[in-house]
């Protein structure tokens, strides 16, 4: 019986082989049993098309709908966002630490790669010998050579940090409340010194003189500086103490505050389309934070997430799940 084990064993690591050296002797597209860097790169773009033109469909459907999309997104994250706590960290912390900066690198990348690709277009990486394929050590020496190897590697370890920083970031229970009690701060101190710090400001001050002082208008200035910075300094320190003390209420408003903010941004391209964004412009935030306000007294005082939502939501729940325990146990370290 072992025998026969090791038999089908071998059959099957021979049958692989031959699948394998069949797909890259498909590359070879002249035919010459040798395939270079632009033959590879030329199966690479058609891969990439065939993937383009099986998701058109998809992405065709998501562009006419944008508007409905992010709305639906939106409501989801105002009212049910509590069900995914982790998941929606992973996210607010890719896209405020990670993303731009990965785009950045990839393109450092693709850059280094058009470099090298100058010089090894027409080398042979891998010769093709009665029916099995071996890689040609010299041409592969020789790519190594072209590139500027410090560079890349330089641009794959910022890539890697980034990525390792962003998962840091959403394990670990400091940085996470951290991230998110200056996410809360700057949206209401925003809120504050636009709609009451400015205001009594202009107040307190009164109207400026036309023929004001250069000094009288330099301490003008300063003191509305200065007002400023201490009212961020209050919000941001009170965010905080909110945040670690009261870490989940304050995730689920953070949840509340995208889902509002994606609501009423639709609601905005709604009366631009109507020739009347202009008079709704002094509305928008009252009705982010109204909204957000709404979403999050429902969330805290809601039950379990809806049949309706849970059943075509079970992979994400299953990923939430797995988030999750990966969180508590790298907190319990």
């Amino acid at each position: 019986f072992g025998s026969s084990l090791r038999i089908v064993g071998i059959m099957d690591m021979e049958a692989a082989r031959r699948s394998a050296a069949d797909a890259v002797a498909s590359l070879d597209a002249d035919g010459d049993g040798q395939i270079t860097a632009t033959e590879m790169e030329a199966a690479g773009k058609k891969l990439i098309q065939r993937i383009k033109v099986a998701a058109a469909p998809v992405v065709k459907f998501l562009k006419a709908n944008t508007m409905a999309c992010n709305f639906g997104i939106g409501y989801f994250m105002l009212f049910h966002g509590g069900h995914f706590p982790v998941s929606t960290q992973f996210y607010q912390t890719f896209r405020v630490t990670t993303q731009s900066t990965m785009q950045v690198k990839l393109k450092e990348l693709g850059g280094e790669y058009e470099k090298t690709r100058e010089q090894v277009a027409d080398v042979p990486l891998i010769i093709m010998q009665e029916g099995k394929m071996k890689a040609d050590v010299d041409a592969v020496s020789l790519v190594f050579m072209a590139m500027d190897q410090p560079k890349v590697l330089s641009i794959l370890k910022d890539m890697y940090l980034c990525f390792m920083a962003c998962v840091g970031s959403c394990m670990n229970r400091t940085l996470a409340n951290f991230g998110v009690g200056m996410t809360v701060a700057d949206v209401i101190s925003t809120n504050l010194e636009k709609f009451v710090v400015s205001p009594l400001i202009s107040v307190a001050q009164g109207k400026a003189p036309e023929d004001e002082a250069p000094e009288a208008k330099t301490r003008r200035k300063l003191m509305r500086a200065r007002t400023f910075t201490a009212t961020r300094y209050i919000v941001v320190t009170a965010s905080m103490w909110v945040s670690f003390k009261f870490e989940k209420i304050l995730a689920t408003w953070a949840n509340c505050a995208i889902g509002a903010d994606l609501i009423v941004t639709c609601g905005k391209a709604c009366a631009d389309y109507l020739e009347v964004g202009d008079k709704v412009e002094m509305y928008v935030v009252p009705a982010k934070t109204a909204l957000a306000g709404w979403g999050f007294f429902s969330q805290i005082n809601g039950g379990p997430l809806p049949t309706v939502l849970a059943i075509p939501l079970f992979v994400p729940l299953q990923i939430e799940s797995v988030l999750q325990a990966l969180v508590i146990s790298s907190r319990g370290r």
